[in-house]
Formats: C-alpha cells, sequence, structure tokens
C-alpha cells in the first residue's frame, strides 16, 4: 500500500496541484473580465436609461438624435449609447 499512496501523491503533486493553480488563474481572469464589463455597463447607458435620468421620454432622445440636439451619444453597431457622465452633465445644465 505504501507504494500506491505513494505514487498518488506523485499524481496530486504533478498533474493535479498544476491543474488546480491553472483553474484558479482563468477564475482570477473571469473576476477582472466580470468587473470590467460591469463598468463598462455602468458608464454606458441605453436610450431607455438615459432618457429616465433626465426625466424625459424615449422619445424625446430618438427625436433630438434626429434633428441634431440634446445630449452626445455614440452608435455602437446598431445601438445607441449615451456616455454616463455627459448624461450627468446634461442634467445639470450650463454652469453660470
Amino acid at each position: 500500500m505504501d507504494s500506491i499512496e505513494k505514487r498518488l501523491r506523485q499524481i496530486i503533486r504533478e498533474e493535479i496541484q498544476p491543474l488546480v493553480s491553472e483553474l484558479a488563474a482563468l477564475r482570477d481572469q473571469m473576476l477582472v473580465a466580470e468587473e470590467t464589463q460591469s463598468k463598462v455597463e455602468e458608464r454606458w447607458l441605453k436610450t431607455r436609461e438615459a432618457a429616465q435620468r433626465l426625466g424625459l421620454a424615449e422619445a424625446t432622445l430618438a427625436n433630438w438624435r434626429s434633428i441634431g440636439t440634446g445630449p452626445e451619444y455614440r452608435r455602437i453597431g446598431r445601438a445607441i449609447r449615451y456616455d454616463a457622465a455627459e448624461i450627468e452633465r446634461y442634467a445639470v445644465g450650463p454652469q453660470s
């Protein structure tokens, strides 16, 4: 039994422990990626979210986009996104 136990310990040390370490590193990478994604989602607002923060209807922002007024926005693919900081500045208005 002693030789079987030694062989099992060797397998654990040489094969399993490196895999566990690799999985831990991948887990850490995923956590960083999720945190980064969360920050991106917090920064870029959908039209609905921007309208809510400004107390406007979504249609108002759509109309403003069509006539070239209102807060700045970005087109990301087919999606319209507003920078959250820009919406906050727009909500406050010009400072006197």
